[in-house]
């Protein structure tokens, strides 16, 4: 069945929505309010509505749903539903009667069923109102979803009156709901019609009422589903006395009945009802393909109408939906026409394909036993499922992997691994990982399923910061070699993977090494998602060699693509977007790349995305040390360093805090502690720069490399390289206008801007006097922007305080200690008048009154 199209605003992707809506009444339902009191409770009570199939369950809580003044929560489920896919239904079901619920769902995904249905219950306690909430079809009976739905329910809260309905008792639920509250249980015996109301449905179905046809009614016992057989036999004018030995001698007399009904059809409706059951629930798109010339809109409706058959869905083309026990018979009845049947399955694989829907084209693939069709659709359609995070769907199909005739158990759990990484459930994909790397060595291809482990473990590498691991199972994948058995779509994905690590690093020669294994990849693949993601990798390419402009476009290309196709998690657009923002960093349209910033680390958050979440995070501490508020500033690497603790991996992630912790220090001139910070973090570019300044202060030799050396393999390699002549030779004009020329001349080729407008104001001089002997489009820009900056640098420093000198900084970590001044004097080796002249100046520099004061303005300063 095709879905309508997304609700606005508070629809949840891969709800069905005709699952969390009330269900609708037939024209033809018999109205049974005598029996809303048996369902009527306390808020905090609880109602069971437990029969079989065919006793109206679902119809008399729909009526009596639909007649409540309280807001009503459903939401149907089936057997085959995940945890996390109920989680999902549970919030979309809310959000019908509460818009904008629970804005914290997608932002903090994955979370645990029990953790969300407890946030739902205090929300919900928080609106000051009485909810219903109806749970059609409580899961099955085997023990751990019984542990689930227990777990769950004890989590309601007091302000809800709970109505579960099912086909079978569960009893161990019994107790904890009437822990709840008053507790109802309806049965078969309660719902089964009355002579009353069996003689009404009669008289509504245009049945002769005599004593022959109400005596035949009754036969039923009551049931529900067996008077509407009974009916519609008797519309179809059928024998009285076949109908009355069914109903004494079949073990299964609805069944039975069912079969009575279908015989009595007409051949070309039993024709038409016979093959339209291939589907559960059908459009009449689905219907055209399956019936072909002898479809009859006309025909369809009349069946529908009645009911008996199957029936009308909610709201214009969403179809008809089979009685599933009328199904079951036709579906037998069509078994025993096996060549009809792989005919009809063949030809919906063919309109499933062109509908874009993989799941049933896969589906009536394995029902027609077309193994070549499976194989060819499923990798792709897996893939697919995967970036858009449909674990749900990928655990089911799990079952089609397994019943391949080699490793069936060991390719279930490759496409299980892929649901756990979809769905975020970076635990369980773990566990299946684990066992798959044990039972790799008794398979007939064991390389394949540890290159398997091997890539499925780099995506939680690179979510949690495993970053050296990360590299090491880059290895282990094999991928881009020639030994390599994973297929080149998931290989781009993993050199995807690497790249990202390499590119957040700041590691060029990494990113480019990456980049051309995927080009050569990216020639054997005319997969969609493969060349997404190409494009992101070539972007990050780009933005590190400094080719700014053509970097924004290939990462806008990338982004839109991603975006349009639903991708999320670990196959989301943020590095896409997180080169856009550089990008317009680089462009100096700061705004907007803030705000670009902002919305990507939401969406890490929200996706699990550590690695981006604290790399934004780094940058956004950076820009605020470079705008001078350091106090902010620090107050988030503080910030960053908790949620880093948080994360229950062994993860590199405060790796990131201190790098972003060693520009700060590197502006307020606190060299203990970026010494400190550089000695411990990796030997990245940007941690060689601060060690080179650390070494500056201390007064050990440092070799500077004279500009002629640099390389210049890039432009941005270029453009630093005539700034570092300039900076080398600013008191020699000549010289430094020529190189600053050259600089300028790379950088209005790749639009770099901010890497000018952060030079000092010796340098920034030769930029504006450029732009007056050479007045381009570009030079004026940059001389105008940097005018500009150079202001607010001037407005800045009046307005900041000066920076303390590494004496004063020893001093003030000295005072928070509590030795006299005397001792801290002499621990220093300087005079106790030095030491008096030290103070003054500390003090007017913090703005401070006292010793006391200036310790708590240290340490809410982060100075100490």
């Amino acid at each position: 069945m095709r879905e309508p199209s997304p609700m606005t605003g508070d629809a949840i992707s891969g709800v069905t929505i005709s699952r969390t809506l009330i269900p609708t009444l037939s024209p033809e339902y018999l109205s049974r309010r005598h029996l809303f009191p048996l369902i009527d409770n306390e808020p905090s009570g609880t109602t069971f509505v437990i029969a079989p199939g065919g006793y109206g369950k679902t119809t008399l809580v729909s009526e009596w749903a639909q007649s409540q003044k309280k807001s009503v929560i459903w939401m149907t489920v089936a057997n085959g539903d995940t945890t996390n896919e109920m989680s999902k239904m549970l919030i979309a079901a809310t959000r019908r009667v509460v818009p904008d619920f629970a804005p914290w769902f997608e932002k903090e995904q994955p979370l645990r069923a029990t953790e969300v249905v407890r946030r739902w219950g205090n929300d919900l306690m928080q609106r000051g109102q009485d909810f219903i909430f109806v749970l059609d079809n409580l899961r099955s009976t085997e023990d751990e979803d019984v542990d689930i739905a227990i777990q769950l329910i004890q989590q309601f809260p007091s302000n809800m009156h709970f109505v579960a309905i099912r086909s079978k008792a569960i009893e161990g639920v019994y107790g904890v709901c009437s822990s709840r509250g008053p507790l109802k249980v309806i049965t078969s015996n309660e719902l089964r019609f009355t002579e009353d109301e069996i003689t009404q449905y009669a008289v509504n179905s245009n049945i002769e009422i005599s004593e022959e046809s109400l005596a035949l009614l009754n036969s039923g016992s009551g049931w529900p589903a067996a008077t509407g057989l009974l009916i519609a036999h008797l519309q179809s004018n059928g024998s009285k006395g076949e109908i009355e030995n069914v109903l004494v001698s079949s073990v299964e007399p609805l069944r039975a009945l069912v079969m009575i009904v279908i015989n009595a059809l007409d051949q070309v409706i039993l024709e038409m009802c016979e093959k339209l059951s291939l589907l559960e629930v059908f459009t009449l798109d689905d219907a055209k393909v399956i019936l072909g010339d002898s479809y009859s809109y006309d025909l369809i409706s009349s069946v529908a109408l009645k009911g008996e058959i199957y029936t009308s869905l909610r709201g214009p083309g969403m179809g008809y939906a089979f009685s599933p026990m009328v199904r079951q018979v036709f579906l037998e009845r069509l078994t025993k026409r096996a060549d009809v049947a792989h005919d009809l399955h063949e030809k919906l694989i063919i309109h499933f394909e062109k509908q874009g829907n993989p799941t049933a084209a896969i589906n009536h693939a394995f029902q027609a036993g077309n193994q070549e069709k499976i194989a060819e659709l499923f990798p792709t359609a897996a893939r697919v499922k995967q970036a858009q995070g449909k674990g749900g769907d990928l655990l089911r199909w799990s079952i089609f992997a397994s019943y391949a005739p080699a490793d069936g158990d060991l390719k279930r759990a490759t496409v299980a691994i892929a649901g756990y990484l979809a769905d975020l459930d970076f635990q369980s994909a773990e566990s299946e990982i684990t066992k798959l790397t044990l039972l790799a060595d008794n398979s007939e291809t064991p390389e394949f399923f540890r290159q398997f482990a091997a890539g499925a473990s780099m995506y939680i590498a690179l979510s949690l910061g495993r970053f050296d691991e990360l590299e090491e199972l880059f290895k282990k994948s094999r991928a881009g070699k020639a030994d390599c058995y994973l297929g080149v779509d998931d290989q781009i994905n993993l050199v995807r993977a690497l790249a990202t690590k390499r590119y957040i690093w700041n590691d060029a020669d990494g990113v480019e090494e990456a980049f051309l294994l995927s080009q050569e990849l990216g020639k054997q693949t005319t997969l969609f998602t493969s060349h997404s993601f190409l494009l992101t990798i070539h972007a990050m390419h780009l933005h590190q060699r400094g080719e700014y402009r053509r970097a924004y476009e290939m990462a806008s290309m990338a982004y839109e693509q991603v975006t349009r196709n639903d991708f999320v998690g670990n196959h989301g657009p943020l590095d896409a977007k997180f080169v856009m923002s550089r990008c317009l960093l680089e462009f100096a349209r700061q705004r907007e790349a803030l705000d670009l910033l902002e919305k990507l680390q939401e969406k890490a958050y929200q996706w699990k995305q550590w690695h981006w979440y604290f790399t934004v995070e780094k940058h956004l501490i950076e820009n605020l040390s470079y705008l001078e508020m350091h106090r902010e500033a620090l107050e988030k690497v503080q910030k960053l360093r908790e949620l880093a603790s948080s994360i229950t991996s062994s993860s590199e992630l405060n790796v990131f805090v201190d790098i972003a912790e060693m520009a700060v220090r590197r502006r307020i001139n606190d060299f203990d502690r970026l010494e400190i910070l550089v000695t411990r973090a990796p030997k990245t570019r940007e941690t060689h720069q601060y060690k080179m300044a650390v070494d500056e202060f201390r007064g050990r030799k440092v070799l500077h490399q004279d500009a002629s050396q640099l390389p210049e393999k890039t432009p941005r390699d270029l453009i630093w390289k005539h700034l570092m002549d300039v900076s080398l030779n600013v008191d020699s004009e000549k010289v430094a206008m020529a190189a600053m020329h050259k600089a300028l001349k790379v950088g209005a080729e790749v639009g770099a801007k901010e890497t000018f407008l952060r030079q000092r104001n010796e340098m920034a001089n030769y930029i504006i006097r450029i732009a007056n002997d050479f007045p381009t489009v570009y030079n004026e820009e940059i001389a105008a922007a940097m005018a500009e900056r150079m202001r607010e640098r001037e407005s800045h420093m009046s307005s900041e305080r000066t920076p303390l000198t590494k004496r004063e900084l020893e001093i003030l970590r000295q005072l928070s200690t509590g030795r006299t001044l005397t001792v801290i004097a002499s621990e220093l080796h300087i005079s106790q008048n030095t030491m008096k002249t030290h103070l003054k100046n500390l003090y007017r520099k913090i703005g401070a009154e006292g010793r006391h004061d200036a310790v708590e303005k240290a340490k809410s300063s982060f100075l100490i």
